[in-house]
């Protein structure tokens, strides 16, 4: 768990995530946070937060089960021929167990026998913030809506637009909209993005 949390890609990820954290800014938004750098740094926490627990999340279920990570990573395991990597079942079902008290320790999901989501709405500052976890993830792409760490941001597509838009206008970042692509241009540095956003 600490290299997940506590490697970065590059100098401006260090600054950032420093810099957030000698910033005030809440305990839900911190866990956020970790969340994504977490998910940024970890390739298999990464796909089992997309392509499984926002899915289900945006499904309207209510709860998240063992059963629903221990069948994704068998599907998973069936599907990757590339790494032919052959995992037992006690195996799958240590890392489901780990991925869902991870997920209540972030406050994602609720304590108890059955993990029901909890009500997930980033802030303003923190859908800026997340726009940076974004750019780190894939520095070469400017199109936001084919980064595969947008669904983390558990902003519905039909939201996005709207709330990018106004954050936009407060010259946060630029942003440009085709009717397809949504381009994001970053314009604060990493460190100096939260002294605009906390000071």
């Amino acid at each position: 768990l600490r290299q997940g949390f506590l490697r970065f890609k590059c100098q401006d990820h260090e600054d950032l995530i420093q810099k957030i954290f000698q910033s005030n800014i809440s305990v839900q938004e911190k866990e956020l946070i970790l969340f994504w750098q977490f998910s940024l740094n970890n390739r298999l926490f990464r796909e089992i937060s997309t392509r499984l627990f926002s899915k289900v999340y945006f499904s309207g279920r209510a709860n998240l089960s063992k059963d629903d990570i221990a069948g994704y990573l068998k599907d998973f395991l069936n599907k990757d021929n590339e790494h032919s990597i052959d995992w037992s079942e006690n195996t799958i079902n240590t890392l489901s167990t780990k991925y869902l008290n991870l997920m209540t320790k972030l406050d994602l999901l609720n304590a108890g026998r059955v993990k029901s989501f909890r009500h997930i709405k980033p802030s303003s500052e923190s859908i800026v913030l997340f726009l940076y976890f974004a750019k780190l993830h894939e520095p070469r792409e400017s199109d936001i809506l084919k980064n595969e760490m947008l669904p983390l941001l558990f902003v519905s597509t039909e939201d996005l637009y709207t709330k990018l838009k106004k954050l936009s206008n407060k010259g946060l970042f630029n942003m440009d909209f085709n009717g397809v692509n949504l381009n994001i241009e970053l314009t604060h540095s990493y460190r100096g993005i939260c002294d605009v956003l906390f000071t």
